[in-house]
């Protein structure tokens, strides 16, 4: 017994070490109650006041977590940088989730939003992660959306005919990706035969169906049916 106990223990700190190697500085690991790593660090505090706000939802909401289910979380997703911020009620402390994990879904209780985080293209073409949210994913094949904030300057007045402006965040467009097997996720395009590119062995079929079926690519309603119409060939 004694024996069995020390190479649990061994493996759990191998799993640790190996993690932490790939895990960006300033996370502290946290061990789900389902066994799998689950890292956070805590939320920052922006105390310049701006105009509009950098979240989705400004409150916090209820959320569940992948092998955290019996936690009291609430969260919120921050557009502009990126993050999720969690608040465990109980301790009333708030963190932020790691994007370098894969491994768990946040869902939105009442929203029907489940996020998961991807490996995409950053406007700069690095290779970065980040929450999506899930929209259609069968067989490997998943179509996501990302959720955007801008972020606008200050503009000061330099004459009389000039007018100020304050800094402010604005809601962006939003932009759907998709992730095919285990590629990064790319941006999609809009254009119905760019789409159908995508799957050469079935672009002729996936025309048809868009026009049977009187898609428009730029509705995301349509573009659903049609990535798990794709999904199914």
């Amino acid at each position: 017994m004694k024996k069995a106990l020390y190479f649990i223990l061994l493996a759990l700190l191998i799993c640790n070490a190996s993690f932490s190697q790939d895990s960006p500085s300033g996370y502290n690991d946290q061990l789900s109650a389902s066994g799998s790593m689950l890292t956070a660090k805590k939320a920052s505090r922006n105390t310049i006041k701006i105009g509009g706000t950098p979240y989705i939802n400004e409150k916090f909401l209820p959320i569940k977590i992948s092998g955290q289910e019996d936690k009291d979380f609430q969260g919120r997703y921050n557009g502009y940088n990126g993050d999720m911020e969690v608040l465990d009620v109980s301790k009333g402390t708030v963190f932020v989730l790691n994007r370098y994990l894969t491994n768990y879904d946040v869902e939105f209780i009442g929203l029907n939003k489940i996020y998961r985080c991807y490996k995409f293209k950053s406007d700069d073409g690095k290779p970065i992660n980040g929450f999506f949210i899930k929209l259609s994913e069968n067989n490997g094949i998943g179509l996501l959306k990302k959720e955007n904030v801008k972020f606008f300057k200050e503009v000061k007045a330099v004459s009389t005919y000039d007018k100020a402006r304050d800094a402010k965040y604005k809601r962006g467009n939003d932009q759907y990706f998709i992730k095919i097997h285990d590629n990064n996720a790319v941006e999609l395009s809009r254009n119905k035969k760019e789409i159908a590119q995508l799957f050469p062995e079935n672009s002729k079929n996936i025309l048809g169906y868009i026009k049977s079926n009187k898609l428009n690519t730029k509705i995301e309603a349509d573009l659903i049916k049609l990535v798990t119409y794709i999904s199914g060939l």
